[in-house]
């Protein structure tokens, strides 16, 4: 039987008559198990299956060995209509700004523009990750390369995000991401 909480209600589930049972789920939910044995009859302990959400879930890259003054810095993130992020170099070099600025409107199927900002001593190289199925990984096929700049060109990396038809609505994690000179890949987004 399943259950919104420990006390019921308890619904019998179809097909959920072997010693074993396995089901995916999406949401929170109890379990308890009726055996019957003729006219005897027994009821297991509820177990509750809960359930993360995606933001509890994703990767935090490993700390830099770089410091501030080496300049593999993002100055600044502008995405859509509406996010304009100016920053400065943050600690072990992972910012999480999710909680203080606002998310901005993109619709699935939108080639949005995107520019990045990094410091040009050196020539660096921008990785953009959206998480368009709300799965809480960033995943290589929701991965936008923004190339490298040189040093000296002022830094800015000028692209296109191609949100797919199939992007899930709501608010969507963005992960962005700088380093000297080699190119990010999709599967990069946790890699130092």
């Amino acid at each position: 039987q399943s259950g919104p909480s420990a006390t019921g209600p308890w619904t019998n589930i179809t097909g959920a008559t072997a010693a074993t049972y396995a089901a995916t789920t999406s949401s929170a939910v109890f379990y308890q198990c009726v055996v019957n044995c003729g006219a005897n009859s027994a009821t297991s302990t509820p177990v509750g299956i809960t359930m993360n959400p995606p933001t509890s879930c994703y990767c935090i890259p490993p700390t830099s060995t770089l410091n501030c003054t080496d300049d593999d810095v993002i100055t600044n993130v502008t995405f859509g209509s509406s996010l304009n992020n100016t920053s400065a170099c943050s600690t072990d070099g992972y910012g999480d700004y999710t909680s203080s600025i606002p998310a901005t409107d993109i619709t699935a199927g939108d080639a949005a523009p995107i520019s990045v900002t990094t410091e040009d001593s050196w020539t660096e190289a921008v990785g953009v990750w959206i998480d368009y199925n709300h799965s809480g990984s960033f995943e290589a096929n929701e991965f936008t390369s923004l190339g490298t700049t040189a040093a000296g060109s002022g830094g800015v990396h000028n692209g296109t995000i191609n949100v797919p038809g199939t992007a899930l609505t709501g608010v969507t994690r963005m992960r962005v991401r700088v380093r000297f000179s080699t190119l990010f890949t999709g599967g990069t987004a946790c890699v130092l």
